[in-house]
């Protein structure tokens, strides 16, 4: 006999919003102003030291400046992004103002496919389950039957002839198919040897309304179907396939923020 086989599918939407409750990860607040580095002039020149910081993550920063002191306690730069300084020592004071912000995606959905209709799909199967199945002869006379495969391994047997009754391996199996891009969706079907656990034949949700003499046939056996693909031609669907993008983002940011570091810096005559 046959066995009934069922999508399961999860229930499809219409194209609507679906909500903004999936966001982007809030990044880190990871500001820091870098170290100067060493500095040499000749007698009579001058070199240009600038501000410069590194920033990570979901931030974004404002152009920094530097206030600068030479070695009597005068302020000889107020708020430059870069100065020009013969050797000496000073008193880098360097500021820089940023913001943190966050990402919401606002996500929706739209149809790929309807109910009912028959898709190509692409399935990897997540787990297995093994069913005994019993050839009952004569198969000459097209009595066998295995469950869910009966009518094509009865075929594939009757080939042999004379009167056959044992047991072949079939196995239940659930797949997460995809269709045209959209979200995955669960199967349940059937794998049966066919004649090797080398060359076997899969079963799924409208395969069973197509001839018997064109099989979905894999080139590996039951035992080894968990975690294999295949396709899934003429898949009757149960409910709509839809798919899930992000329709707009909506950005929030933090207060204004201010980080400042104070350095010495000394630039030597060479």
């Amino acid at each position: 006999m046959k066995r009934m086989l069922t999508v399961l599918v999860a229930a499809g939407l219409s194209v609507s919003l679906v909500g903004a409750s999936a966001t982007t990860a809030q990044a880190a607040d990871s500001v820091k102003i870098r170290k100067f580095g060493s500095y040499s002039v000749t007698k009579g020149h001058k070199t240009t030291i600038k501000a410069k910081v590194d920033a990570r993550g979901n931030v974004r920063i404002g152009t920094p400046v530097m206030d600068v002191w030479n070695k009597k306690g005068k302020r000889i730069v107020v708020k430059k992004p870069r100065a020009r300084l013969g050797a000496g020592t000073y008193k880098v004071r360097t500021t820089v103002r940023y913001r943190s912000y966050t990402v919401r995606n606002n996500y929706a959905q739209r149809v790929v496919a309807r109910k009912g209709s028959a898709v190509d799909a692409t399935c990897t199967v997540t787990s297995v389950s093994p069913v005994v199945g019993t050839i009952v002869g004569p198969v000459d006379d097209a009595v066998t039957e295995i469950p869910v495969l009966g009518d094509l391994l009865g075929v594939v047997t009757g080939l042999v002839g004379n009167v056959l009754q044992g047991v072949i391996n079939v196995h239940d199996y659930t797949a997460t198919c995809k269709v045209n891009g959209s979200n995955g969706f669960r199967i349940a079907g059937t794998i049966a040897g066919s004649g090797s656990v080398d060359r076997s034949v899969v079963s799924y949700p409208g395969s069973e309304n197509r001839d018997v003499t064109d099989p979905e046939i894999v080139n590996y056996g039951p035992e080894q179907l968990k975690g294999r693909s295949f396709v899934a031609d003429g898949l009757t669907l149960a409910a709509d396939a839809t798919q899930t993008y992000v329709r707009s983002r909506t950005t929030t940011y933090s207060p204004l923020k201010k980080k400042t570091r104070t350095q010495t810096v000394k630039i030597r005559r060479r």
